[in-house]
């Protein structure tokens, strides 16, 4: 009789199989995760691109780029004062990111009363070009992005000898809050960069950076974000405003919320520079200004916007110096 024929696979045929998939998937593996690490960068880097582009088109708008911090009175037609709502930069490029009517609740108080989470439902959206989706979910704050905020508010530096405030030589973004009398209302437009605006940084990304504006919810407000009742012509119940983050140690550290600053130390403490200390917890409510310096998940790098438009890559081994430089628009008048 003659043998039947074999029908299947031995068990050593099938690990060959199983070796030389696996061998595959290995090979492969890299590339993929490759692939997926260079899209979201590619997406970190649109997203930049179209917050240049919006403060581009609100400084054509106002004659002048936004502070970090910006005051508006709790009542229109009101002057600006301490207990004005304090908007951060984020807040007044809303209506060039097609965010305009969270725009108009910032803005504009509604008149009817509401209750708290009724009041700014829709005021604080998913505002995808604020994040990055390099981001590791560790580190998944609301703000990814951050303004040239210069050197920390309530330093100076010294020019020919004598003591310099700080100013517009230092950096871009400044408190307009008028929260503080002895700070002034420092202007400055992208055309009158003395340095260049192509040489001067305008934003970049941190990991660290915390909340472009208040939670919800009242009781999630930290510490640093004070509650300031409206007249009751407006409204019965608080808003949360950025009060200035009252109570953090001098010299004032709030642009550690929502922008950068170069430290005028030397040696440079580790934490300041580029990617630096990137596993440090985030403190919502009293951010460490040594956190408040570029960082990214994308490797030795990070993408930095620049005042003129044009976007590109800041290694993390630059010259501490040449980095102070990159974000002073007056080198020689900021000192260095």
């Amino acid at each position: 009789m003659a043998d039947r024929c074999r029908v299947g696979f031995t068990l050593v045929e099938l690990l060959v199989v199983v070796v030389i998939i696996a061998m595959l998937v290995a090979l492969l593996l890299p590339a993929v995760v490759g692939a997926r690490a260079r899209a979201r960068e590619a997406q970190c880097t649109n997203n930049q691109r179209e917050l240049v582009r919006a403060m581009a088109n609100c400084e054509n708008a106002k004659d002048r780029l936004p502070g970090y911090i910006n005051g508006f009175p709790t009542v229109p037609g009101t002057s600006r004062t301490p207990s004005a709502r304090n908007l951060s930069w984020a807040v007044m490029i809303l209506d060039y990111l097609e965010q305009g009517e969270a725009w108009k609740r910032w803005r504009k108080p509604e008149t009817e009363t509401l209750t708290y989470d009724d009041k700014r439902a829709g005021a604080t959206p998913e505002v995808p070009q604020f994040k990055c989706p390099a981001v590791e979910s560790s580190h998944n704050a609301p703000l990814n992005y951050v303004v040239n905020c210069g050197i920390q508010d309530g330093t100076q530096t010294t020019y020919q000898g004598n003591p310099r405030n700080e100013g517009p030589m230092h950096g871009v973004f400044f408190d307009r809050s008028g929260r503080d009398a002895t700070i002034p209302m420092i202007t400055l437009t992208t055309d009158k960069i003395p340095d260049g605006s192509s040489q001067t940084l305008m934003l970049t990304e941190n990991i660290q950076a915390t909340q472009w504006a208040p939670p919800l919810d009242p009781a999630a407000i930290p510490a640093s974000w004070a509650a300031v009742p409206i007249p009751p012509s407006w409204s019965t119940v608080p808003i949360a405003t950025w009060s200035g983050w009252a109570g953090e140690a001098t010299p004032d550290s709030s642009a550690a919320h929502v922008g950068f600053v170069w430290s005028q130390q030397s040696p440079v403490p580790q934490c300041m520079k580029i990617n630096q200390c990137k596993d440090a917890e985030v403190d919502f409510a009293n951010p460490n200004i040594q956190h408040a310096r570029p960082s990214s998940f994308h490797g030795d790098r990070v993408v930095a916007g620049y005042c003129d438009g044009h976007l590109d890559t800041v290694f993390d081994d630059i010259e501490y110096n040449v980095f102070r430089a990159l974000m002073a628009p007056d080198d020689t008048r900021a000192g260095l």
